[in-house]
């Protein structure tokens, strides 16, 4: 299960994580979806990965890594000008990962703005309408979601999702503990980076990090 709703019983919510990899090649159209984490391409589910002991303070996670030719489609207001993260967190998160990076021999991550406003638009819409998962409450993949924006270049795209940590640490950790999201920070084939995070909803606060290899700028 990937898509997350409020848990009906009382008490603490389930971790998950999942990641989905396909490289161009391989595609021969469809829509990517994550309901049941089954792409036909490369995949690796690691539903139980991540669980936290301490029971108070859990966070759910989803990564997913893709290289497709995006499909243009309707976007709410996608002409709305977007802004480079400011959010003290989401500027530490670039300083995190991007030391990261140079550490494992990687170029760092610019900011792209497109990529940014993918992803504002995506930690305030699981904040407003309740649910954690990579397709959204308009049934829209990553993929669709970054072309709807402008971001349908054909090139690398990946999306990490996290929720229930405010801080940038925290979530840099959570990811880098996760081979799936691990993959997705240290992919050489992401160039550029969105970033972006909300508070409220069922976890408290949603992270949402956009990747890219063409720049938008």
């Amino acid at each position: 299960m990937v898509s997350q709703t409020k848990n009906p019983k009382r008490g603490l919510p389930h971790d998950r994580s999942l990641s989905i990899t396909r490289r161009t090649e391989f595609l021969r159209g469809g829509r990517h979806g994550t309901g049941g984490g089954r792409s036909g391409m490369m995949e690796t589910q690691e539903l139980q990965h991540g669980r936290q002991r301490r029971p108070w303070w859990r966070a759910c996670l989803i990564g997913v890594a893709v290289a497709l030719m995006a499909l243009i489609a309707v976007q709410l207001d996608p002409s709305k000008p977007a802004q480079a993260a400011d959010d003290s967190e989401e500027m530490t998160f670039l300083a995190i990962i991007n030391v990261d990076r140079q550490n494992n021999g990687l170029d760092p991550l610019a900011i792209s703005p497109t990529l940014t406003r993918v992803a504002q638009w995506m930690s305030q819409s699981m904040t407003s309408q309740n649910y954690f998962g990579h397709t959204d409450w308009l049934g829209r993949d990553p993929f669709q979601r970054m072309a709807d924006f402008g971001y349908y270049f054909n090139t690398w795209k990946g999306e990490n999702l996290a929720a229930g940590r405010a801080g940038a640490q925290a979530v840099f950790d959570q990811w880098r503990d996760s081979p799936s999201h691990r993959a997705n920070m240290l992919n050489p084939n992401y160039q550029f980076i969105g970033i972006a995070r909300a508070q409220g909803g069922y976890y408290g606060w949603y992270w949402a990090t956009e990747f890219g290899g063409y720049d938008d700028r």
